[in-house]
């Protein structure tokens, strides 16, 4: 912690210090903001911190309000137990999923393809959800989160964030950073907000693993990396119009000695629909995996 509350996060060696802010309101842990740019792994210095993520700002954000009814047990991810974050440390009594404040378990969609190669023979498990910012998920309708328009009334209104969050969750039978790729990426289906292009998940993690007292492993996971992420934290260069309908489909492709897993879900508000998934195709989903490399 620095005198000015700031917290000192590690120099990129390509470039400035980035620095997280500390504190916030009610039940608010880890937010951090920073301004970065897209790169591959290919341009970042080893040792770095620092991530650029086009040009605009990701915050890591995770907080939610104390939940009025228990937590869905439904589409559970992390092979941990099921409770409200923040959880106990290590197995048998380590969540899930374990981010910031208030947060639950379920509601996603997750792949779990059964030849995925890992250390420990478990696989990989790649899931995604939405969630109402402040309140907790939304019900999964096949892959479909419907969301709202409009801000979060509990976020700053000098810094308004939008009524949705989106949210990923990696677990892995082994080392995540030993993956050849963790690609992700958004596509515009409805609205003018244009995301920016794929993101290099691993070069990413230093800055926006969520995950509780890390590391953080589970019964069944070595390492899990997870994140709360809202649309105005940088994800579309060109700014993300939170009172316009909209759909978003979200594609989170992993790839290990030339095997892939892959994931996705549509994000919709109430008069607008999403447009195909992607393709299925192995040379597809190949090719999503390899723009991060």
């Amino acid at each position: 912690m620095r005198p000015d509350g700031t917290l000192w996060l590690g120099r990129n060696l390509a470039g400035p210090a980035i620095h997280a802010e500390a504190g916030g309101s009610r039940n608010r842990i880890g937010r951090q903001t920073m301004s970065i740019s897209i790169t591959s792994r290919k341009s970042i210095t080893a040792g770095a911190v620092g991530f650029a993520l086009s040009l605009a700002t990701i915050a890591v954000h995770a907080q939610n309000a104390p939940l009025a009814a228990p937590c869905n047990q439904f589409d559970t991810v992390g092979g941990g137990a099921l409770g409200v974050s923040p959880g106990p440390v290590g197995p048998p009594l380590s969540l899930g999923f374990d981010v910031g404040s208030g947060q639950c378990n379920g509601s996603f969609t997750a792949a779990r393809p059964a030849k995925f190669p890992s250390s420990h023979g478990v696989g990989i498990e790649l899931a995604m959800r939405a969630e109402q910012r402040s309140i907790g998920q939304v019900p999964n309708n096949s892959g479909n989160y419907l969301v709202e328009t409009g801000a979060d009334l509990t976020s700053n209104p000098e810094k308004p964030r939008a009524w949705w969050n989106f949210q990923h969750s990696i677990a892995y039978g082994g080392d995540i950073s030993d993956l050849d790729s963790l690609c992700f990426v958004i596509r515009t289906d409805a609205g003018s907000s244009v995301p920016g292009p794929s993101t290099d998940m691993l070069a990413l993690r230093p800055v926006i693993d969520d995950r509780n007292n890390q590391p953080n492993s589970t019964l069944t996971y070595d390492d899990l990396y997870q994140t709360s992420q809202n649309p105005v934290f940088g994800w579309f260069p060109g700014g993300y119009d939170m009172n316009e309908e909209g759909a978003w489909t979200l594609t989170l492709t992993a790839l290990r000695k030339n095997k892939t897993a892959e994931v996705s879900i549509c994000i919709h508000t109430p008069n607008a629909v999403c447009g195909p998934p992607p393709s299925s195709k192995p040379k597809d989903v190949k090719a999503r995996a390899l723009a991060c490399k």
